[in-house]
C-alpha cells in the first residue's frame, strides 16, 4: 500500500510542480501520528504523517532562486529554523517542521 501512496505522491509532484517524474526519487523517512489541536476546526484531531525524502536528480533552473512560481503555486525556500521562527507555521505545523528537522 504505501508503494501505491508513493506513486500517487510521484506523480502528484511530477503534474504539480512540473518535474518530468525520471528527474527526482521519493525515499520513505518515516511515519508518524500526532495529535494536536487544529486551528481550522478548532478541536483536536489526529493527524497520519508520512515523511518522504525528494532527491531531484536534474534540478529545474527556476528551482534555483529563493522564491519561483510553478503552476498556481508560489513557491520558496525556507530552513526549518526560518519556518520555525514564522509565527504562523510554528503555530499550525510546529510538529511537522520539527519531524523533517529530526528526521531530514
Amino acid at each position: 500500500m504505501k508503494q501505491k501512496t508513493c506513486g500517487c505522491l510521484t506523480d502528484y509532484l511530477s503534474a504539480g510542480f512540473d518535474i518530468p517524474r525520471e528527474d527526482f526519487a521519493l525515499t520513505r523517512i518515516v511515519d508518524e501520528t500526532h495529535e494536536k489541536y487544529s486551528t481550522e476546526h478548532r478541536e483536536n484531531r489526529v493527524y497520519d504523517y508520512t515523511l518522504y525524502k525528494a532527491t531531484i536528480l536534474n534540478m529545474l533552473a527556476a528551482w534555483k532562486s529563493e522564491r519561483f512560481h510553478v503552476d498556481s503555486k508560489d513557491c520558496r525556500w525556507m530552513t526549518c529554523d526560518e519556518m520555525l521562527a514564522d509565527e504562523t507555521i510554528r503555530t499550525i505545523n510546529h510538529d511537522v517542521v520539527a519531524m523533517v528537522r529530526d528526521h531530514a
